[in-house]
Formats: structure tokens, sequence, C-alpha cells
């Protein structure tokens, strides 16, 4: 039997093989096979009648632990029922798609159309989505103006708070916007925020700057002393803080932006070492002078009084600083002190004061000196006088002691020779008639009533004597004043030596001048002794105790000559009448004195 035949036998006896399995099988599948039943042991049977057994639900519990759901799981269970409906079951998330296409269409047909901001672009915490161009615009200059505030910060501290403006800074509100639009729909749906566009004024920024020195300034502590119980020990002295305006406005300059973000100005300073760091080599100088104690005597030419002001032991340490050749004061300190002693003699019909820098210096002269007292001068401010009724300028120049010229000089706008009742007018400083170094201990008074000099020194009498005062027309001006100048020979003149043709004027000559204030400008009344006219006669005769002169003071030849040397450039001159009465104890006492001596 050849291959030939037998092949095709073996492939149909194969396929009816795997048909036949076919078919047994869905006829399995089609009708449900009994399961094989076990039969159930008498007792078991007895057994499951007498005991409930647990149903699945009853069995699953068994095996689980138990759950107990809170009122935020049922929630959470509740939510996720929710999502799989609408996931699985909700058409919505089908057309979902094509609403944001829509949403999307129509937003950037509007913007298109509009001109107005897209979605969602802040700039300055300010949302500008949806807003037009004009809008956008007074939104952010509203904002720039109200809300945006700039920390100006020393050392982690805040100055002061400041608008943008003050400092310089300033938005363009239009390029900001322009930004924005240009943004167009990238802010949807998270947002976007657009940097604003700063300038900087440096003039302003500057200026500001300018306006901190001072409050920002603290001078370098020299090294100075504190007290621990009853012993000094030394401060060291530790550097300056001062404002480095150029840095902190090239800081502002180079990036104002960042200024703005951290809503900040810190201060750039600089910093200078004291001269004097170590206290210890004056500990002990320092020691001497505070515990003796210290006295600032004020000394009052007009009235020829002192006062005197002392302090406690604290301040005075609180004064005192160590210098690099010695002991030394600390003005900023002092200074609080001359201002308080200056409230107190800025009281009463005319004020005084102490002259800051004129004290500062004598006392810091006597501390380097380590001296237990410095005087100074008080001096006086400026006053109003209110005119009464039949006042004329001249008398009212009389009254304060003030030559009549300096009078004028205060008020320049107003003629004197023209003033009513109720007007206001200044008067000067006394200190204009007394501008040298004062002679404290000598004075000298001078009469013009009784035409008499009293010369004091210590307080007692050195010279006394008839002098000559000045003509009706040319009087002898009342006031305290003092020794400007000394001449052995000066020459003088006056409109009655000069010649009515030719304009030319004639000269005296005096001897031993001593001018004590000005008349007019080169012009100056004082001292002298005989006066040779220029036709070779004497003034007046050489007659004393008279109104013989023209304006000056007149001794006779030898009594001049005692005043001339006994005098001293700065001593004071109390010329006393009718009009000005005496001002000082001296003057008063002078007056008694001269009663007694002439027997009045």
């Amino acid at each position: 039997m050849d291959e030939a035949n037998l092949s095709p036998r073996r492939t149909s006896r194969a396929r009816e093989r795997i048909a036949a399995r076919k078919r047994r099988h869905a006829q399995k599948m089609a009708t449900p096979q009994p399961r094989p039943v076990r039969a159930i042991p008498q007792d078991e049977l007895e057994a499951m009648h007498q005991v409930p057994q647990p149903g699945y639900t009853e069995r699953l519990t068994q095996r689980l632990p138990r759950v107990q759901l809170d009122g935020v799981g049922r929630f959470i269970g509740e939510i996720r029922d929710f999502v799989w409906h609408l996931v699985n079951r909700s058409p919505f998330l089908k057309l979902l798609p094509l609403v944001i296409v829509a949403v999307l269409a129509i937003m950037v047909f509007v913007n298109s159309f509009t001109g107005q901001i897209g979605p969602n672009v802040w700039a300055l915490n300010t949302n500008l989505g949806g807003a037009s161009l004009e809008e956008a615009q007074a939104r952010l200059e509203s904002a720039w103006a109200e809300n945006i505030q700039i920390l100006v910060r020393l050392d982690d501290e805040t100055v002061e708070t400041v608008r943008p403006a003050e400092i310089g800074l300033t938005l363009d509100a239009a390029a900001v916007v322009a930004r924005a639009q240009e943004v167009g729909f990238a802010g949807f749906p998270f947002g976007v925020e657009v940097e604003p566009v700063l300038s900087l004024d440096e003039a302003t920024a500057q200026t500001y700057l300018l306006t901190l020195v001072d409050p920002v300034y603290v001078p370098p502590y020299e090294a100075g002393f504190a007290w621990e119980g009853d012993q000094l020990v030394g401060v060291p002295g530790s550097p300056s803080r001062e404002l480095d305006v150029l840095t902190t406005l090239s800081q502002l300059k180079q990036n104002p932006l960042r200024i703005l973000e951290r809503g900040a100005l810190d201060l750039i300073t600089t910093a200078t070492p004291p001269n004097t760091a170590d206290p210890t080599p004056y500990i002990d100088a320092a020691y001497q002078f505070l515990t003796r104690g210290f006295t600032l005597t004020g000394y009052d030419p007009f009235v020829d009084q002192i006062q005197q002001w002392t302090t406690s032991q604290e301040q005075m340490t609180r004064w005192l600083a160590a210098g690099p050749t010695g002991l030394r004061l600390r003005e900023d300190i002092f200074r609080d002190f001359i201002l308080a002693i200056n409230g107190q003699l800025d009281e009463g019909e005319d004020p005084r004061y102490l002259m800051m820098d004129e004290t500062m210096q004598t006392v810091q002269t006597a501390v380097l000196n380590n001296e237990p007292e410095a005087m100074v001068r008080i001096r006086y401010l400026p006053t109003e006088y209110a005119v009464r009724y039949g006042d004329r300028g001249f008398g009212i120049a009389r009254a304060h002691g003030m030559p009549f010229q300096l009078i004028e000089q205060a008020n320049p706008d107003r003629d004197l020779n023209i003033i009513n009742d109720g007007d206001v007018i200044t008067i000067p400083s006394r200190d204009l008639v007394m501008p040298q170094q004062v002679i404290t201990d000598k004075r000298i008074v001078v009469d013009l009533e009784r035409r008499w000099l009293v010369a004091y020194e210590n307080g007692e009498v050195i010279y006394n004597w008839e002098i000559s005062v000045g003509l009706p027309g040319a009087p002898t001006s009342p006031g305290i004043f003092q020794v400007l100048s000394k001449v052995d020979i000066a020459t003088g003149s006056s409109a009655d030596l000069c010649n009515q043709d030719s304009g030319v004027c004639g000269q005296w000559r005096m001897e031993y001048f001593m001018g004590i204030y000005e008349v007019a400008t080169n012009l100056t009344n004082g001292f002298h002794g005989t006066v040779y006219l220029p036709n070779g006669g004497i003034l007046g005769d050489g007659a004393i105790g008279r109104a013989n002169t023209y304006g000056c003071v007149m001794s006779s030849p030898e009594q001049a000559r005692l005043l001339y040397e006994w005098a001293e450039i700065g001593t004071v001159v109390e010329v006393v009448s009718a009009d000005f009465p005496p001002q000082s104890e001296l003057g008063a006492q002078a007056i008694t004195f001269i009663n007694q001596v002439r027997g009045a």
C-alpha cells in the first residue's frame, strides 16, 4: 500500500475527531452539570440544626477588619461615587472638550475685537483681566499711588515708610498695559504676572536721601568715662555711622525693580573711627576734674553782674572725652546744658543768652587745662519797642542807651523822624556797642547831668574829676559802651570848621584819645584831653565842666593822660543821664559818690 493512498484518510479522521470534541464541549457548556453531592453524616446534620451557621456576609466580616466610617469618610465615598458615575455614565465628559474650545473661541473673539486684556493677567497684585486698556491703566495708577509702599531700613530696622514717588520711582503704566495685552491668553487658567516698568528720577532720590543724613548720623564716640560705684572707669571709643548717599543712590539706580519687589530700600552707611579709642591714660586727670567740680560763670557787662551754673558729677562725666592730647568736651552733650541755661536767660524785657560757639570754646579750654571754672559773657538779643505818643527816634535811642545811627540801621525801611503811636521798631542787640573782649575789673562811669567821671577798679574808686560833654546840637550819647581804640594824638573835624567858599574843612588835634562809640561812619566819640583847633586856639578855651565838645568827654590834659594810661581796650564805660539811668550797681554808687564830692 503506497503512501499516496494513506495520507488522505488520516487527515479526514483527524478532522472528525476535532469536530467531535467541539460538539461535546458545546453540549457541556449548554447544559449545566450537577455537582457531586457529598453525603452528610447523621451527627453532622444534627449539629447543623442545633448551631446557626454564619451566612456569606457574616463570614466575610469575620475575615476582614471592621472599619467604622465617619462623616468625612462617607462624604469622600459619595464624591468617589459621583466621579465614577460622571466618568462612566455621564455624557458631559464627551461634550467637555467642545465646551472648552467654544469658550476659548468666544474669549479670543472678544479680546480681538474689544481690545481687552486677556483673562487672569496681573500686575502690581492687581487683576487686569477683562479690562480695557484705559481701565487697566487706571487700575495700575491707582494701585501705584495708594497701595505700594517702600520700607526705608537701616540695619534691618525700619526708619520710615514712603511712597515710591518720594524716592524718585515712577511707574510707566502704559508700558505695563501694553505688555499685559501681549500676554493674551497665557494667563488662562492659572494666571500670569506682568513685570512693572519703572524709571528713577535721580534728583528726587538724592534729595530724599539727603534729608536722612542728619537723622542717620551718629558721631564717633570718643573714649570716655563712667562711674562704677566710687570708681571711675574708662569706656572705649566706637566709630561713627554716616549715610553713604552716593552708594545708596547707586543701589536704587541699578535695580529699582528689586527694591519694589522686596518693598524695602536698605540704607548703606560708612563709619569713621574715633580719634581716641583708649581712655586709660586720662582716667586720673578725669577723676581729679570730676571730683573737684566745675562752675560755669556768666558775666553781664551791661549790668556788671555774674551768674553761675553747676551740674551733677554724673552729668559732668558725660561731658568728658579722651582726646589725643588730653581731656576734651563732648560738644553734642554739653550743648544741651547751654540750651537749658539759655532757656532761663531768655526771659524778661531784655532777653539774653550764651553764645554757643564762644561758650564751647571757653569751657573746652578749661577742661583741657583742668581748670575748675570758665567765664563767658552773657549777651543780648534784639528787642522790639512799641512807639508811644510823643516819642521821637532820637529820644528812643537815648532812652535805650543806643547811638541813633544803630537804631536807624536796624530799621532801614522806616523814617524814625516820622513815627506814630503804636508803631513797632526794632532795638538792636546791645552787643553791637561792645565788640571787644570785656575787661571785668575796670569800669568808667560818666554822669552827663553832673559832668563828672568816676573810674573803678575791683569796685574801688581810682579816679574822679569834672569833665566837659557835648553841645546841645552834638550831645554825648548815653549808654553802656567800652574802650574801642586808643591814640595818643587823634584828629577830627566838624562842619563848623569848613570854609563856606572853598568847602575845605580844617582839622583839630586831640590828646590821649580813646574812642567808645561810633556816631557815623569813620566818626567816633570818646575820651580826650585838650583839643587844638586849626586856627591855633583851644576848644572851649580849655574850660572843663561845660557842654562845649562835639559829643566827646573832655578832661584836663593831666587827667586825660592818667585815664588813657589806666584804661585798657575793652574797659566798660557807663554813660548815664536823665534819659538813661544807671544800669549797674557801680553806676548807682557813682551817682551817690559824685553828689558827695560835689556837695550836692
